[in-house]
């Protein structure tokens, strides 16, 4: 299980621009629906920026043509992730396969609301309270993300609720119990 360092990974201190800001943070892989982001990347406002932070196929995204109001930042080191959250209004993280992320974590952790596919199939644990659910779908996603952005309130809220799950099920201290207990358990079983 992914563990979150919730004393690094908070939700204080935010950085309040006046510009609304869209983040995303990944891998350029076929694990991330990289032709959404593409199209989202070029379709978003210009008064809405968006800031990448990424890795991999970094040349890709480069020849993409990407608007002024997009911002690269390339391979950013972990221990400056948190500074990076504080400075976006919401998470976009098109992730394509069955499961939540580290970056997604992370970004709950710090009461940022992440937007993504289907995320409460995902595990018993988050809800529309928690995550911003939205099809594969261009329209719906910008609609989405102008919601967030005009309903400062609901975006307070459900980062709220996010921060406070990574707390209770997702922090270092608890994951490393759980695995702590995996171990033990198979060692018992096969007598190491």
């Amino acid at each position: 299980p992914n563990g979150i360092e919730i004393d690094k990974f908070n939700k204080n201190n935010r950085i309040s621009t006046k510009r609304f800001t869209v983040g995303f943070v990944g891998r350029v892989a076929s694990t991330v629906d990289t032709e959404m982001l593409k199209i989202v990347a070029l379709s978003l406002p210009q008064d809405i920026q968006f800031k990448f932070v990424i890795s991999g196929d970094v040349d890709q995204v480069i020849g993409w043509g990407l608007p002024k109001n997009v911002i690269i930042n390339i391979d950013i080191e972990n221990n400056r992730m948190p500074e990076f959250y504080k400075e976006i209004d919401v998470l976009f993280n098109p992730i394509l396969h069955n499961a939540i992320s580290r970056v997604t974590l992370e970004s709950m952790s710090c009461g940022i609301p992440v937007i993504m596919y289907d995320a409460t199939s995902r595990s018993k644990y988050f809800s529309n309270d928690n995550i911003v659910e939205v099809p594969r779908d261009l329209e719906a996603i910008m609609n989405k993300i102008e919601f967030l952005r005009e309903q400062h309130q609901v975006r307070g809220i459900i980062g709220d609720s996010a921060s406070d799950l990574i707390k209770k099920r997702f922090s270092s201290e608890i994951t490393s119990k759980q695995v702590l207990r995996v171990y033990t358990k198979a060692l018992i079983e096969f007598k190491v």
